[in-house]
């Protein structure tokens, strides 16, 4: 059986604990199985793992690692209390919370007890406002992450506050990741780890 090919116009509005990813875009992609994740403390040499395998592993006590050679990189996450939730980057999104997420009902991320962070594969470095979610103030930076320059978004809406980095990705030219951080504003620093840790790789990537 051949592949099918879908062409599908999405136009989105996406609730994440107080802020929003808003975003309208043509997406033509062609169906396939979704990653698989390898999860380890010692993974299989890189010359061994398919492209789409994205490998989660222990680096120290306190984090893990995610190394996705789809995409070209490698971060760094906290490890110990935070939890895995969704696991689709390029499908879907990459989800770590910290509170259980079988367990959590979302409403501690709008009231800023705990912290979501969530991570997308996006056509565009633009983070759009939207009236349902009024936005009480907004401040943009660019940053270097790993050579890359990158935006930064720091929005108070009325319903919360969200961080957003919207990295180019070196390997994917027409792609951006965005990354978010929501919930206790406290623990937003976290978001910046993760970025000072990125590392970007020829190896990782798809030969053009």
């Amino acid at each position: 059986m051949s592949p099918k090919i879908i062409t599908v116009l999405i136009g989105s509005v996406v609730l994440i604990g107080g802020g929003i990813f808003l975003y309208y875009e043509k997406v033509i992609t062609e169906v396939k199985p979704l990653k698989t994740v390898q999860t380890s403390d010692n993974p299989a040499p890189s010359d061994e793992i398919p492209m789409s395998v994205v490998i989660i592993a222990t680096s120290s006590g306190t984090l893990r690692s995610y190394t996705s050679k789809e995409y070209g990189f490698h971060f760094q996450f906290p490890g110990m209390g935070w939890y895995v939730g969704d696991n689709h980057l390029g499908y879907g999104t990459f989800q770590l919370s910290s509170n259980d997420p079988t367990t959590a009902d979302g409403k501690d991320f709008v009231s800023g007890s705990v912290n979501k962070i969530e991570m997308a594969i996006v056509q565009n470095n633009a983070n759009a406002t939207s009236t349902d979610y009024p936005e009480v103030s907004r401040s943009e930076k660019m940053v270097v992450v790993a050579g890359q320059k990158s935006k930064v978004f720091d929005i108070e809406l009325q319903q919360g506050n969200i961080r957003s980095y919207y990295i180019p990705l070196p390997q994917k030219p027409s792609l951006f990741l965005v990354m978010s951080i929501y919930g206790n504003v406290s623990n937003f620093h976290l978001l910046d780890e993760i970025a000072k840790s990125f590392i970007f790789e020829k190896a990782f990537s798809p030969s053009i």
